[in-house]
């Protein structure tokens, strides 16, 4: 039964409380190193790692150590940095694609 509701599931505000977060002016997130699969952070002085781990998109401190799930029934993510932005794109295990332009603060 989980299954079906799982497939049946929208998962856009999921996506957009999560690029909510990524933006917030309280954690103040730089993107210090972008590659198509992993997202850097930086966040008073610290680095962060946001990465695919089995289902879940993760974040983790710089020695891929400790994590915090952010969304569940991922699939699989893709980063990718276009001028002065992070293009963000997840497909989640229902095969709803849902993608964000972050703006990309301190990276060149």
């Amino acid at each position: 039964m989980n299954i079906s509701i799982a497939k049946h599931h929208n998962y856009t505000s999921d996506f957009y409380v999560f690029i909510d977060n990524l933006e917030s002016n309280k954690l103040n997130f730089e993107v210090s190193d972008v590659s198509s699969n992993d997202l850097e952070l930086i966040s008073n002085h610290k680095k962060y790692n946001l990465s695919k781990y089995k289902s879940m998109l993760r974040f983790t401190n710089e020695n891929n150590q400790g994590y915090l799930p952010m969304l569940d029934n991922v699939v699989s993510v893709q980063f990718s940095n276009y001028k002065n932005k992070v293009l963000i794109r997840v497909i989640f295990d229902n095969h709803q694609v849902c993608q964000a332009y972050l703006l990309n603060k301190g990276y060149k």
